[in-house]
């Protein structure tokens, strides 16, 4: 598959689950549009009361450290990446829009002790902006699922049933290092 990683969207009140919701492609909804930093943004958006709209991204760690060091010289290939990955960036440039005004927030999927997303990066830029969320430590291990996904969600606040909650993503990248 020449795209091993997947995005889904979801206008609901709870954080999406890593492949939950409903996958780009669908709805009008178009990878091209999150793939080239060009000001194209992919639009979600929504008015149902205390929902927000919300995009997750899933990096298929092992194909992206295939792509960059050859075959991976493992039968688990999930734990040598966990072994062998240093430090992973994620960058997503968009914004969000609200009632309450523009927010726009990433966080990332921890598969480990306190199961759930964690450290959240925001911003309140009313046009296209980059955060970025790194891990480069001992605890990195622990966002990487049982099948070599790494996973992020970007969303913005909640509407009111009447003015949306909307997110626009521009480009998302993963940027992976290997130890040394």
């Amino acid at each position: 598959k020449e795209n091993p990683n997947v995005s889904y969207f979801s206008g609901t009140a709870s954080f999406i689950a890593p492949f939950k919701g409903s996958e780009m492609g669908t709805g009008g909804t178009d990878y091209s549009k999150i793939t080239t930093y060009d000001g194209t943004t992919q639009r979600i958006g929504l008015s149902t009361n205390l929902s927000m709209a919300q995009q997750s991204f899933s990096f298929d760690l092992v194909s992206l450290v295939e792509k960059k060091i050859g075959a991976i010289p493992a039968t688990d290939k999930v734990k040598w990446v966990r072994e062998n990955v240093g430090s992973f960036y994620f960058y997503w440039l968009g914004y969000g829009n609200s009632p309450s005004g523009y927010k726009a927030t990433i966080k990332a999927w921890n598969t480990g002790p306190g199961v759930g997303y964690v450290y959240p990066y925001s911003h309140t830029a009313a046009t296209v902006s980059r955060l970025e969320w790194g891990i480069s430590n001992t605890s990195l291990p622990n966002y990487i699922d049982s099948n070599g996904f790494v996973t992020f969600l970007a969303h913005s606040e909640v509407a009111d049933g009447v003015a949306n909650s909307t997110l626009y993503t521009d480009y998302v990248s993963l940027v992976v290092n290997m130890k040394q």
